[in-house]
């Protein structure tokens, strides 16, 4: 009886596709809104605001960054590497937030051209008219498009990047599908991605589940590692290889976020990000990990 109730509770508050899109939106849109008001930045209003500024929107890696630039910078860097960028590589990115990977992945591997989708308009629009100030026009196109209805045809790039996006997909095995058909042969898929950890430790209870909820995260994206391996592999993916960031992530983005609500984020980006003494402990737990998404990866994947 009680299994019963719970599963109709479970299905009352089971979020549909279109719900948890209109909540992506709301919760990137958010972001733009409090940078904008609280630290004159990204303003799809003024084009004082384009500016040369780098913009990263992931949680950066932090193993040898001191400052949130240089994490984003390192985060971007080490998925091009992942992803074996080259300079006659045709790129699709998911999810490109504010384009910043796109222009570092340009300059840094002299990829051909990138194609960019995503679902948030206030992204689009602020990296389109940040693309067309830096005369880039020819070399990236972006637009608003849904990672599990790429609008492009069979066969198309030679790679595939998502940036800490899939989690959002709705669903990211979708995504995995529509990967695989838009990748030429000998193509490969490289993403970031936030997940629960293995051997189901904590999912966060009713308030790790309110979390996930409001930043977008539908429930059915919630599984481990081994089963994200597994559903690449079923959909025909080879050479599936997965490498676990968090220890590199999780406490330096934590505190940076959490010095951003009072600090300018002009200075707050260059600062160097120091952790106290309890930040340190290895028993310390940042509040993303007690969210259910305490596992911070980055998957490779090639279709042959």
């Amino acid at each position: 009886m009680i299994a019963t109730v719970a599963k109709k509770i479970a299905r009352y508050f089971r979020p549909k596709t279109a719900t948890i899109n209109e909540k992506i939106v709301r919760y990137y849109d958010a972001g733009l809104q409090h940078l904008h008001e609280n630290h004159g930045r990204a303003d799809v209003a003024e084009d004082t605001q384009i500016d040369d500024t780098p913009q990263w929107v992931n949680l950066g890696y932090w193993k040898e960054a001191k400052t949130f630039l240089d994490a984003g910078e390192a985060l971007a860097n080490l998925l091009g590497r992942a992803a074996e960028l080259a300079p006659d590589d045709e790129v699709l990115d998911v999810g490109f937030g504010l384009a910043e990977q796109d222009f570092y992945w340009l300059d840094t591997f002299d990829v051909r051209w990138i194609v960019g989708f995503d679902l948030t308009p206030g992204h689009v629009e602020i990296a389109r008219r940040r693309v067309e100030k830096r005369g880039l026009g020819n070399r990236i196109n972006l637009g608003v498009g849904s990672a599990t209805a790429i609008p492009v045809g069979d066969c198309c790039f030679d790679k595939v990047i998502s940036l800490e996006s899939a989690m959002h997909f709705v669903t990211r095995e979708d995504f995995f599908k529509e990967a695989f058909r838009v990748l030429r042969p000998g193509g490969r898929l490289a993403l970031t991605d936030l997940l629960p950890e293995v051997e189901g430790r904590t999912m966060g209870g009713l308030a790790g589940w309110w979390k996930r909820r409001s930043l977008g995260v539908p429930a059915i994206n919630l599984y481990d590692r081994n089963v994200y391996q597994d559903k690449l592999q079923s959909i025909g993916f080879k050479n599936v290889r997965v490498d676990s960031l968090g220890e590199h992530v999780f406490r330096w983005a934590y505190k940076h976020f959490t010095l951003m609500r009072h600090t300018d984020s002009a200075v707050l980006d260059t600062m160097p990000i120091e952790l106290n003494e309890k930040e340190r402990d290895p028993s310390w737990r940042p509040p993303p990990v007690s969210w259910g998404l305490g596992d911070y990866v980055l998957f490779t994947a090639d279709k042959q």
